[in-house]
């Protein structure tokens, strides 16, 4: 065990913790990493997460050292018992995620987890038994028999993770930090932690920022005004750096928006600021309205996009990086129901004026010149056109994408928008699981 009373004498120089989206912490990250260590590469840096890394792997990655290899500088992301308890998802979800995934590594981390919390024995699991089955409370969905085939082929290493699962979570990294703090451990290792947020009541955090420095990059805890007095002295700290300076005005119509609560939207768009500007160093109002698009809908575009391509990667990719932005997932589920809308109705419209093979590998200015009004006129006796607000080119590239989704298909589609809210909104299953397994059964 870590001695608690020596956690309060000193900070670790060979550990940090960061709080915040990967995606801003990773430049502060990087550039704190380079001051310790001036002739860095990102190659040298191993990263953990902590889905699928125990923390004795981690404890053995920091003790052990490659042939060649003078230094080791690990990043472990997101630490189960880190975790705050309303974040917390339940590990038999991340388990049927992880499945669907076909991420043998995870799943064997996350069973070995659930397994030890559940009282399961490997021999109980692997000889099928029903009641140590039943303990461990797996999701309807989760396909019994490929995970019994993944714990049997891995059931060293299951048993290996739950073997080091004795001691509780944190205890053996608390123990190695303070340990280096007493006998002043140099620069040959270094360890950083990275929480999208902390739980600063849980006593185990309070335990880890007593030993480690602590940078915090969420904001989280400041009153509205403070936040947004934060936010926007990070924006000119950035525009600094470049050399660049922002009008007071400017700077509170990009902070409208772009938003304060995703600070990597922030960063992202600031940057994109500065590559507008050219060699100007003053940021005016005109700059920020020629650039600055709201970010939740430009990535909630780019999913419909791939989406209308029927382009799997690209859609999962999306919404991958949409949660990382902290978008919810009804408001992705949304985006895809009124897409979906959208396209019934224009191919109504473009069959009921009889235009399917005309307007198939049409060009733009033909289609907008010679049959947009026309299509848009086929609901004009209903009272209420659903297509006529959209702007012509996009009214173009869904009318191109009709054939690739048929009647059935639409319907079908839609038909499941009731039953995914209700899961998005109340379901045991996890809503990377819920719109992951629709994008796959769909497209």
């Amino acid at each position: 065990m870590g001695r608690q009373k020596g956690e309060k004498t000193s900070k670790a120089s060979f550990c940090h913790i960061f709080l915040g989206e990967w995606q801003a912490v990773r430049p502060v990250c990087m550039k704190q990493l380079k001051t310790v260590y001036p002739d860095l590469s990102e190659g040298e840096i191993s990263i953990f997460h902590g889905d699928n890394a125990t923390e004795g792997s981690v404890i053995e990655s920091l003790t052990t050292r490659g042939l060649f290899a003078t230094r080791t500088i690990l990043i472990y992301q997101e630490p189960d018992f880190l975790q705050p308890s309303g974040k917390k998802q339940e590990l038999g979800a991340k388990l049927l995620d992880a499945l669907n995934r076909n991420d043998a590594k995870r799943v064997v981390g996350i069973l070995a987890r659930l397994m030890k919390e559940k009282r399961v024995s490997v021999a109980e699991l692997l000889q099928g038994s029903k009641e140590a089955i039943k303990r461990l409370a797996l999701p309807a969905e989760t396909d019994l028999n490929s995970l019994l085939e993944l714990a049997e082929k891995f059931q060293a290493r299951l048993q290996e993770i739950m073997d080091q699962a004795d001691q509780p979570g944190g205890e053996r990294i608390l123990e190695w930090i303070s340990r280096g703090i007493e006998q002043g451990r140099g620069r040959d290792v270094f360890l950083v932690i990275q929480l999208e947020r902390g739980d600063k009541r849980q006593k185990l955090f309070k335990r880890f920022c007593r030993l480690c420095p602590v940078t915090d990059l969420t904001g989280a805890g400041e009153s509205y005004g403070k936040k947004t007095a934060a936010m926007q002295a990070r924006v000119r700290q950035w525009l600094s750096e470049a050399g660049k300076e922002i009008d007071a005005n400017a700077l509170k119509y990009f902070m409208t928006k772009v938003g304060e609560d995703s600070l990597s939207a922030l960063k992202n768009e600031t940057e994109k600021l500065i590559s507008l500007s050219g060699q100007r160093k003053q940021i005016g109002i005109k700059d920020v309205q020629s650039l600055v698009v709201r970010h939740r809908e430009e990535e909630i575009f780019r999913i419909t996009e791939a989406f209308r391509k029927r382009d799997v990667p690209g859609v999962l990719t999306s919404f991958r990086h949409l949660q990382d932005q902290g978008i919810h997932p009804l408001a992705v589920l949304s985006a895809i129901r009124n897409f979906l809308l959208r396209m019934v109705a224009l191919k109504v419209a473009v069959d009921s004026a009889g235009l399917g093979a005309q307007v198939r590998n049409v060009q733009y200015n033909t289609f907008k010149n010679r049959y947009w009004d026309e299509i848009k006129s086929v609901f004009d006796r209903y009272g209420k056109n659903p297509v006529s607000s959209l702007h012509p080119y996009a009214a173009y590239m869904n009318v191109s994408a009709i054939n690739m989704f048929s009647w059935q298909e639409l319907f079908d589609m839609l038909g499941e928008m009731a039953d995914l809210d209700l899961a998005l909104k109340g379901s045991r299953v996890g809503p990377e699981t819920v719109l992951e397994s629709f994008f796959m059964r769909h497209l």
